[in-house]
């Protein structure tokens, strides 16, 4: 099913809600805003789904100072949002009803996303450093390194006791950036890598247990991009899906809260079944002449929500589209809208 965006977000209107105290509640979404680098313009949106309202500069409201510079990850487990912003080297913890500071770990090189494990315990990939971060979350500090042999850390899942690690960025590291890293949690190091295409930058694990990886193919288009599905069994590549243009740029690979049906950017949004023998050819919906920018999917809800960020200095948009992709309803966020955390 094709539509093209027609300009929605003129004929919709949100409440704002003004405020002292913040109340948010679910269901809903928290718009990760990056603001621009070295600017300290990052800030959090919220959008609750079923009345449609919504309530700009969480963390500002709540606790009166900005959120720093350059957000770009949000998690959520029960009260605590646990916030990655990027190059001021921290993780922010918050409530996640009122918005108010709880807490941070500060020091980080270069947080790109944090991965809770369960037992008060989280690990953060990174940027330009060499090696993942465990964290301590209940005391806000830092417990272990697990270095990942001169390379640098991006999107992670967990299966098991194993995490999954996209080598993405190769700027800050001699080795080719084509690698999914495996990490043993019960001994805590490096233990494998599955050889994929340049710049795997997004990972989802679907309800069979298999991890699903997309390859944008190099900053400069020097390979195919690529999707893999990988069994963690043996930690091998069942099947590779290659995407027939090297100037393709595909990214944020995001699975249903079924786990069975896949969506990714590739300038316009597709979708396919995990069950499908090939990439799906015609887009769910078009860009039109719009440059989409971020993808989040729903998990209670299979609404998908896909930003905008403009001219990257303005505040972006965000649209909303039905599983189908169906128009359902659009509004303003922050300066480059960059990812998606539900609240349920």
């Amino acid at each position: 099913m094709i539509i093209a965006w027609v300009g929605l977000i003129s004929c919709q209107e949100n409440e704002i809600i003004d405020q002292p105290v913040l109340d948010l509640v679910p269901p809903g979404v928290f718009v990760v805003n990056e603001g621009n680098f070295t600017f300290g313009n990052a800030s959090l949106t919220y959008y609750q789904s079923d009345k449609k309202t919504l309530t700009p500069d969480v963390f500002y409201t709540a606790n009166g100072v900005p959120l720093g510079d350059v957000a770009n990850f949000m998690v959520i487990d029960q009260r605590d949002a646990y916030i990655v912003v990027n190059n001021s080297g921290v993780i922010y913890n918050m409530d996640v009803q009122t918005g108010i500071y709880k807490g941070k770990v500060s020091g980080l090189t270069s947080p790109r996303e944090l991965l809770l494990l369960g037992d008060g315990k989280g690990l953060v990939s990174d940027l330009t450093a060499s090696s993942l971060t465990v964290i301590d979350l209940d005391k806000f500090a830092v417990i272990d390194k697990i270095p990942l042999d001169k390379r640098t850390s991006e999107s992670m899942v967990k299966v098991e006791n194993k995490v999954y690690v996209c080598n993405w960025s190769g700027m800050y590291q001699e080795k080719k950036n084509d690698q999914v890293l495996v990490v043993d949690l019960e001994t805590w190091n490096l233990t494998d890598s599955i050889r994929v295409t340049l710049e795997p930058n997004s990972m989802v694990v679907d309800h069979q247990g298999f991890v699903w990886v997309l390859c944008g193919g190099g900053y400069m288009s020097e390979t195919f991009p690529a999707l893999y599905k990988i069994d963690v069994s043996g930690d091998t590549i069942v099947t590779k899906y290659e995407f027939p243009d090297k100037q393709s740029t595909p990214t944020d690979l995001c699975v249903n809260g079924d786990g069975n049906r896949l969506y990714f950017l590739n300038k316009n949004v597709y979708s396919m079944s995990i069950n499908d023998g090939e990439l799906s050819q015609e887009a769910l919906i078009e860009a039109g002449d719009r440059r989409f920018y971020s993808l989040g999917v729903d998990p209670f809800s299979g609404d998908l929500y896909v930003s905008d960020a403009i001219d990257y200095m303005q505040k972006g948009d965000v649209m909303i589209f039905d599983s189908a992709g169906t128009p359902k309803n659009s509004f303003k966020a922050g300066i480059i809208p960059g990812f998606f955390a539900f609240f349920e």
